[in-house]
């Protein structure tokens, strides 16, 4: 049985004062889950002959499997095509689960999470254990701007599968966005304990000890994410503005120096406030 197997990914961008995420998109990175769900035919069989299968079964698998490859190729109003007509076609609630999944899937992609809410709210009633539906409408409704809800949902999806890393992590730029800064350095921890080399979970760390007034360790932070990414100009902008914070004005101006090379808007917003530190 082919099934869609949506995963999301949020991408967030960084304002540079204060560092702080916001969301930017979301985007569905697609795979493939076993196709003996149901015992039926693999992808290349060209029909169900033998395996006792019905003709309307056939031809939703059909759809499925036309609705993924347009979907795995780019081709996002394809898929919605097929996989509408594999939902018509579905005879069963497990064709109709992966009909669903697959066009929610679809409408993540364009952009389209409005559409994407209902569809996807629909496939976890029917499938509540599986737990990448949830994990995407999640992502969902935060590009919906449905936080509370995303929020629910990704509390929901580590707590149930807490070795999810990119959960943890997009969890922590949720609560970052509502200024929850404890909540968002405590699952930064979470995400930093499954895979220390987290970059992105490091400077959100540190983004979340600075608001904390915490700037010592926040500077310990930055320079551990330093460690990873030298170049990396949030993570510099956040240590300078932190060792300032901590009182430590000639160490500020050294990443300003290192800083105006490589993002001059950060350096120069850094230069105005080490200048007025004195005043």
């Amino acid at each position: 049985m082919f099934i869609p197997r949506a995963v999301f990914e949020v991408v967030w961008s960084v304002r540079s004062a204060p560092v702080r995420p916001w969301l930017a998109m979301v985007t569905v990175v697609l795979g493939l889950v076993a196709w003996a769900v149901l015992g039926i035919a693999a992808p290349g069989s060209p029909d169900g002959a033998g395996l006792g299968i019905a003709g309307d079964e056939v031809d939703c698998l059909g759809e499925l499997t036309a609705g993924y490859r347009a979907l795995d190729a780019g081709d996002f109003e394809r898929a919605v095509h097929h996989y509408r007509l594999a939902l018509q076609k579905a005879s069963n609630a497990a064709l109709r689960f992966q009909a669903l999944l697959g066009l929610g899937s679809s409408y993540a992609a364009m952009g389209r999470a409005e559409d994407a809410a209902p569809v996807l709210e629909q496939a976890n009633e029917l499938q509540p254990e599986h737990i990448e539906t949830l994990y995407l409408l999640g992502g969902v409704y935060a590009a919906n701007d449905r936080i509370d809800q995303a929020v629910a949902t990704l509390e929901e999806v580590v707590r149930r599968a807490p070795e999810l890393i990119g959960a943890h992590h997009d969890l922590s730029l949720l609560y970052a966005g509502l200024d929850w800064h404890e909540q968002a350095a405590a699952t930064c921890r979470k995400t930093l304990a499954l895979d220390p080399r987290h970059l992105e979970a490091r400077i959100g760390l540190a983004v979340a000890l600075y608001h904390l007034e915490s700037y010592q360790e926040a500077a310990n932070q930055f320079s551990l994410a330093l460690e990873g990414d030298r170049v990396n100009p949030r993570a510099l902008y956040g240590l300078g503005l932190s060792l300032l914070f901590a009182d430590e004005k000639e160490a500020a101006v050294e990443q300003y120096l290192a800083l105006r090379p490589i993002d001059e808007a950060l350096a120069e917003d850094l230069y105005g406030r080490i200048m007025q530190w004195d005043q």
